[in-house]
């Protein structure tokens, strides 16, 4: 006689098979794979795409993600037992559900030493919420928004992938603030700018000696194809955490403004334009200036700002020595 298994247990279960990389649907993804996954792989899949036309992502149920608000979505945890544990550091990396702001499902696969990969399977027992949350009305399996990397023994995260094709590290404080994105096209133009995305992640063993685990990320846009390979480095000799980047780019389209490793940060009002703010709280902004050391050794600060409409600042120098929000 089989008694019939409870939510915890199939949770337990997945995530010991996850552990290993064996998950049930990776076994039958990996079963009909041609060998070994490669980075060059990745490089030239992403160039053949740029031939095809663009292909919007689907989203599973839209008018239930629709009501998986902020609110919502904060109260949903990734539970710290389906924690995966990537290369031979054990990277701890923890899953981010999907919401009103980050609908679009975002593939992620694990990669072994060997370079095999396995892709994780969205399964709702991975995180905890309120009975009354609308996610658990959205179907089995609607996919993954982006992952997150914790520090040992699962404190605070220290650098987060989440939505289109931001992303971003803490600072020494372990606070978040400024973001970058993987590309920037057609910014700060009377054209609307367009936002490719982050489509699925590779999480695999370190590259390099110092290394925590290497991302490789595949981007995907209506001008645009790419991929992407993230060498994470956390408390680097410096003090700080390190980000190697690379990229492989491929246009569908022209492109009339493209920005390559940009800057991004949140501003709605500070304590200098609090009469704006329609909020209780004195401040709400991720960064509230840039701060430039010009060349000539001049320092320079410009507070941010939020028009009614679009505006653009430009400024001009010769081998400025930073600059940062």
């Amino acid at each position: 006689m089989f008694s019939q298994p409870s939510r915890r247990t199939v949770l337990v279960g997945s995530v010991a098979f996850l552990a290993l990389g064996l998950s049930d649907r990776a076994r039958s993804d990996a079963a009909g794979s041609e060998g070994p996954m490669t980075f060059d792989g990745l490089v030239e899949k992403a160039r053949n795409a740029a031939t095809q036309p663009f292909e919007p992502a689907t989203i599973p149920a839209p008018e239930l993600i629709e009501k998986v608000n902020y609110s919502a979505h904060w109260q949903i945890q990734f539970r710290e037992d389906a924690t995966l544990y990537i290369g031979k550091n054990k990277a701890p990396v923890q899953l981010f559900h999907p919401g009103r702001y980050f609908p679009e499902p975002v593939r992620i696969y694990v990669r072994d030493e060997a370079g095999t990969s396995h892709e994780v399977p969205f399964i709702r027992d991975f995180f905890s919420m309120p009975e009354d949350n609308p996610a658990l009305d959205l179907p089995e399996g609607f996919g993954f928004a982006g992952f997150r990397v914790m520090r040992p023994g699962l404190e605070p995260d220290w650098i987060s992938f989440l939505g289109a094709s931001y992303f971003r590290t803490d600072g020494p404080d372990a606070q978040y603030g400024l973001s970058t994105r993987g590309i920037a096209i057609n910014t700060g133009l009377n054209i609307p700018e367009e936002f490719p995305r982050f489509t699925a992640f590779w999480l695999g063993p370190p590259e390099t000696d110092d290394e925590e685990l290497s991302i490789w990320a595949e981007l995907d846009g209506p001008s645009i194809t790419g991929v992407y390979r993230f060498g994470v480095v956390r408390n680097a000799a410096y003090g700080g955490h390190l980000t190697r980047i690379s990229a492989h780019l491929f246009l569908r389209a022209g492109i009339e403004r493209l920005g390559v490793a940009p800057l991004t940060s949140m501003y709605w009002y500070s304590e200098r334009d609090r009469a704006g703010g329609e909020d209780w709280r004195p401040e709400i902004h991720d960064s509230d200036g840039l701060a430039m050391a010009a060349g000539s050794g001049e320092r320079l600060w410009r507070p941010l700002s939020n028009p009614a409409s679009v505006a653009t600042s430009s400024f001009m120098d010769e081998n400025p020595a930073g600059f940062g929000l």
